[in-house]
């Protein structure tokens, strides 16, 4: 029986990508899937930093006038589905016992997709990267970067998509992975312009101007996750998420503000979602346009 253990330091977007993983993994022969989430909302990294030190004060993003020396993030690990949140007195404590609960084969860090272009928001990445290492209980552990795209990069008063591609690319290769704990990296941001350089565009694959889609969105970043953490294949996957996986009061709740639900995953869609895997792989800091169009 194949089994992987993963744990996200995340935020929304890590969310995003942990949806449909599980069912991923177990659709493609993988017995026992657990998944640990250190996640608060927005959250960069210099900000799961300041959970973690008691000398800094905590503070959620979306709320920055409130501020404590306990932040807001929820620690939690699912073991084929069914979720428990670790516990402790303090964050702190929380964090250190996620890390520290089992052997894991991955632990993923990604940035905030409000400040992901902010080069100075990535300050405390060696602390980190350096705190996440002391409670590891397997030196065999991967750390792997999951790279992300800037929330509203599509909208015209946040600068041009290529404007941001370029920052987030330059920091990821000269500020990230210059640290020598990194040994892979999930290329999102370079996969999310390769899926948008098809037929399919914004409002297919995305929610709103940055969170993936309910159904096409989330399950093509699985996905990638899969194909990247594994060096498995899309067609080792035989689940696809349907309509019905998704809540009602979701549906209208993002049919409202958005207008449009892509709900239904046709064979066209995996085509693409397949082609841009591929090449965000094989060229991680550079658009691959799709013949797909």
């Amino acid at each position: 029986m194949k089994s992987i253990k993963i744990l996200a330091f995340g935020n929304s977007y890590s969310v995003d990508a942990l949806t449909y993983l599980t069912k991923i993994f177990h659709s493609a022969g993988y017995g026992e899937v657990i998944l640990g989430h250190i996640c608060d909302g927005g959250c960069n990294i210099n900000q799961h930093w300041s959970n973690v030190d008691d000398t800094m004060e905590s503070f959620h993003p979306a709320h920055p006038d409130v501020v404590a020396m306990d932040g807001t993030a929820g620690c939690s690990i699912s073991t084929n589905g069914v979720s428990k949140s670790t516990e402790g007195k303090t964050l702190k404590e929380r964090y250190i016992n996620t890390i520290a609960a089992l052997e894991w084969d991955f632990v993923t860090i990604q940035h905030g997709p409000n400040h992901v272009e902010q080069v100075e928001t990535y300050s405390y990445l060696p602390r980190l990267l350096a705190f996440i290492k002391e409670h590891l209980k397997s030196d065999k552990t991967k750390i792997i970067y999951h790279s992300v795209w800037k929330y509203n990069d599509n909208i015209a008063q946040y600068n041009s998509t290529a404007f941001q591609y370029d920052k987030i690319i330059d920091i990821t290769k000269n500020t990230v992975m210059i640290n020598p704990e990194f040994c892979g990296i999930i290329p999102s941001a370079t996969f999310r312009q390769n899926l948008m350089s098809s037929f399919l565009t914004d409002k297919d694959i995305a929610r709103d101007y940055g969170h993936m889609g309910l159904t096409l969105g989330r399950y093509a970043l699985g996905l990638l996750w899969y194909v990247a953490l594994t060096g498995g294949s899309v067609d080792d996957v035989t689940y696809v998420p349907c309509p019905d996986d998704v809540s009602e009061e979701t549906k209208e709740t993002f049919k409202e503000k958005w207008g449009h639900v892509h709900l239904e995953i046709t064979e066209a869609d995996m085509l693409v979602v397949k082609e841009a895997i591929e090449n965000a792989l094989a060229s991680p800091y550079e658009i691959t346009k799709s013949k797909y169009k």
